[in-house]
């Protein structure tokens, strides 16, 4: 690890300590930054703009795949089928047609 602070996060999985509390809702986390990042769940924040459409987001993360929107930018593609998605969630659903995998039982 580059930094103490990356280890000791790490180490924290292994152990399980969270000594990040927070105090509205009681959620506990081992690392600062997931941390402050969830305190804007509870203070509606929104850092994050888009340029095009200028639509805010809580998180970078959301801002950099809502951009895709506009670009049309399909990073996610199937090696079986070469069907290209712009969410990640929605490709690996997609990999479950391949592989006949059915996670829900009724």
């Amino acid at each position: 690890f580059k930094q103490k602070s990356s280890l000791v996060g790490h180490i924290r999985n292994h152990t399980g300590e969270k000594p990040f509390e927070c105090d509205v809702c009681k959620t506990k986390f081992s690392v600062k930054n997931a941390f402050r990042a969830h305190l804007k769940v509870h203070t509606g924040e929104k850092l994050f703009e888009c340029e095009m459409c200028k639509v805010k987001f809580k998180f970078k993360s959301i801002l950099e795949t809502h951009k895709r929107v506009h670009t049309g930018e399909k990073p996610f593609e199937c090696d079986v089928c070469k069907t290209k998605f712009s969410v990640k969630n929605a490709f690996r659903a997609h990999l479950k047609v391949h592989t006949g995998e059915k996670p829900f039982e009724c």
